[in-house]
């Protein structure tokens, strides 16, 4: 779910996401494939500026 130009983008949808992640109510296949996903939900997490 990242920001395109030419695509609709839902903040809240992206938010529930990562929510989800949070919370591990995901369920991987094997650890690449969990790791595959960590490494995409770190792209939507807002970065600290600071």
């Amino acid at each position: 779910m990242r920001p395109y130009l030419d695509e609709l983008y839902n903040k809240d949808a992206a938010k529930a996401i990562i929510d989800m992640f949070d919370t591990r109510s995901y369920h991987y296949r094997n650890l690449i494939t969990f790791k595959q996903f960590q490494q995409d939900i770190e792209m939507l997490k807002p970065r600290k500026s600071g």
